[in-house]
């Protein structure tokens, strides 16, 4: 069954960005993902991200270490999908969907004719955004929670520097572009990892238990 995210039990509660506070998030985060958002697949999604940058930055020696890049775009695809893949975060993620489409659609949703579409197209094109609009509401109200917890006062005021280390990470455009709702999901149901928030939340991992 799907629960909607209770706002109340939402917070990350702060995080000052020190290193030595670092893990003590990492576990709280960890809990409302899996108790609050009720989203286990984000959860092991961004972890198996992690990993596998990590598996990455390890497996280099001397200057290719040193010009290392943690960002998603510098490594080949396979990387992410067989992280995914070995995860088995598109199973995890179809069946939390499909929670939420009983809750949009009814306990009939997967049926086009029941659901009264005219057209079977038309009802896969419906399935397909409420897909979507649930990994939406995740993506979102992550990067909304992790952003209150690390910028308390406001992301236009000046932090520290161990917060505003992680200004590029938490307030890239593609975030703020998603919070703003301006974002196209429609290559990251296939493609779990190419979900905004999850990135986010892999790099800011990789920052503290790779290389900061």
């Amino acid at each position: 069954m799907f629960v909607p995210i209770d706002p109340t039990k939402a917070s990350f509660g702060t995080f000052d960005g020190h290193r030595a506070h670092y893990f003590e998030t990492k576990a709280r985060i960890s809990h409302v993902l899996t108790s609050v958002f009720h989203a286990t697949w984000f959860h092991d999604a961004a972890h198996a991200c992690k990993d596998a940058l990590l598996a990455q930055f390890e497996s280099k020696t001397g200057k290719d270490r040193e010009t290392f890049s943690p960002s998603f775009e510098a490594h080949a695809d396979r990387v992410w999908e067989k992280a995914m893949t070995d995860a088995k975060i598109s199973a995890a993620f179809i069946r939390a969907s499909n929670q939420y489409l009983v809750h949009c659609m009814g306990t009939n949703w997967n049926d086009w004719e029941k659901c009264g579409f005219v057209k079977k197209e038309d009802h896969t094109e419906a399935v397909q955004e409420a897909r979507i609009e649930y990994a939406v509401i995740i993506n979102r109200e992550f990067l909304e929670q992790i952003k209150k917890a690390t910028f308390k006062d406001g992301t236009d005021k000046q932090g520290t520097t161990y917060t505003d280390s992680l200004r590029p990470l938490l307030l890239s455009q593609t975030n703020l572009n998603l919070l703003g709702g301006s974002h196209d999901f429609s290559s990251c149901l296939d493609n779990i990892w190419k979900q905004p928030a999850d990135q986010t939340w892999a790099l800011v991992m990789f920052h503290y238990e790779g290389v900061a």
